[in-house]
């Protein structure tokens, strides 16, 4: 999207006179008083308009023909797009919440404070609203399996995010806790196992875990 720009005549009185009251507050001000200047507007006519009463910009308001609203395109998509970036966002962060993603996957992903998540879970589900604790794995080894293998596919896409490689997993498995499915991924990791049988051999597992930090999924 280039430089376009909207332009919309306005002819409600009601817009109008409130557009002039702007000016007005405008006129009030050093640096709009001096912008208002240079863009060729005479000082009398400013000065008359800033001594206006609100009545009178009312009255004149029907009589202008000439006012328009004017919005750069590319500022107006942004900002529509950011909006709608936040909302994605704390839907996704309630979509993680209702479908039991834990405490530190919560604080870890969207970098809030326990307290926070503790009244988000409070707000969405106010008959369990504590730390629940690691959920346990699927008992089923096939399952576990092609969760795993599942994970393995959602990952070859480099451009996804994070979290929404867990969502999309979720989505292949909704009978499972987030957090199950998370302890899943990180089953065979040397340092979630007991000191006693790390020794003991195992079959070499997919390389499931995402390369990043040293606690990628917010584990507590």
């Amino acid at each position: 999207m280039g430089k376009e720009t909207i332009r919309v005549a306005v002819d409600d009185p009601f817009l109008v006179s409130t557009m002039l009251q702007f000016i007005v507050g405008v006129i009030d001000t050093e640096q709009g008083l001096d912008r208002l200047l240079h863009q060729g507007c005479s000082a009398e006519l400013l000065d008359d308009l800033r001594q206006r009463k609100a009545r009178d910009l009312r009255e004149v308001a029907p009589g202008l023909r000439s006012v328009q609203i004017s919005i750069s395109a590319q500022d107006l998509d942004v900002a529509l797009h950011r909006i709608d970036r936040v909302r994605q966002d704390q839907e996704l962060f309630e979509y993680f919440v209702l479908n039991g993603a834990s405490r530190g996957m919560l604080c870890e992903l969207w970098k809030k404070s326990h307290e926070e998540v503790t009244a988000m879970r409070k707000n969405l589900l106010p008959e369990r609203s504590g730390n629940p604790g690691r959920a346990p794995l699927p008992k089923d080894p096939a399952v576990r399996e092609a969760i795993h293998r599942a994970w393995h596919e959602i990952e070859a896409n480099p451009h996804t995010a994070h979290r929404e490689r867990i969502y999309q997993l979720h989505q292949r498995f909704p009978d499972c806790a987030i957090d199950s499915l998370v302890s899943t991924l990180t089953e065979f990791n040397a340092r979630d196992r007991p000191r006693a049988r790390q020794s003991q051999a195992k079959p070499t597992p997919i390389d499931v875990t995402p390369r990043g930090p040293s606690n990628p999924f917010g584990l507590t």
